[in-house]
């Protein structure tokens, strides 16, 4: 068992049990037990997550693209940034739960709906299960259906590396359930700021270094900004970018065993 100092009074102790030591009859996915975090991993492993005084982690989807999926599992991705919505009328300050004034009038809050600093969020990404499989709502495949993921890899224990066959449609990561998703993520920090106010260090931390190559059709070496430009615009719609709006940064680090 391993223990790890996350924040005043709040220590996070963690270890890896085999599902088949459960004492109890239950579902794959994430569950509350008596007041620790049981959460599956997709390989016959449970990572049990628990916070000292009675603090239990939240947890909240959140959708990324392969690329940024690879980008976050191979270490090249920390930060993602959303727009807020609906777009304030005033001016930002501290952070988390953002606290802003408006001209005249008293402090306002504003509660970033990904969560805050510990708090979790677990990936939906492009997925597939078995062709057998695809009249089947996405929210009436049973776990431990095999599932394959358009970003790379799958959850089939013994054959990693190689492709499976049989497979079906692919569907979009909205209609990702809990259970099949392979990927979580624990935020580190939250704040507010316009899109433009982004620095060359965080679009790498975006998974944006640019060079040749990182923007199609562009001749030249882009820069991180040039790069993480057209990423932005490739999700947000061309124009995006320059309406400059205010965005939630999260910063993250994934969660693994």
């Amino acid at each position: 068992m391993k223990g790890v100092v996350i924040g005043p009074g709040i220590r996070r102790e963690t270890h890896i049990i085999q599902r088949t030591q459960l004492s109890i009859a239950t579902t794959f996915g994430t569950f509350i037990r008596s007041g620790p975090k049981w959460v599956w991993l997709g390989d016959d492993r449970i990572l049990l997550v628990v916070k000292k005084g009675g603090e239990q982690v939240k947890e909240r989807p959140i959708l990324f693209s392969g690329p940024m999926v690879r980008a976050i599992r191979e270490g090249r991705k920390t930060q993602t940034r959303r727009i807020v919505k609906p777009q304030p009328q005033f001016e930002f300050h501290r952070v988390p739960f953002v606290r802003a004034h408006d001209i005249g009038e008293s402090p306002q809050t504003i509660n970033c709906p990904y969560g805050q600093p510990r708090d979790w969020l677990w990936v939906k990404e492009t997925w597939r299960t078995t062709d057998s499989l695809d009249h089947v709502k996405p929210s009436n495949i049973r776990p431990g259906a095999q599932i394959e993921y358009k970003a790379g890899g799958h959850n089939v224990n013994g054959f990693q590396g190689h492709p499976l066959t049989g497979m079906g449609k692919w569907r979009p990561s909205i209609f990702m359930s809990k259970w099949m998703s392979r990927v979580i993520l624990e935020i580190v920090s939250v704040r507010v700021e316009r899109l433009k106010d982004i620095s060359g260090s965080d679009c790498c931390a975006e998974g944006c270094k640019g060079g040749n190559g990182s923007i199609p059709g562009y001749a030249f070496s882009a820069t991180p900004r040039e790069h993480y430009r057209h990423v932005w615009e490739s999700i947000n719609g061309v124009g995006s970018w320059a309406t400059n709006p205010y965005v939630w940064v999260i910063e993250f680090k994934e969660v693994k065993p």
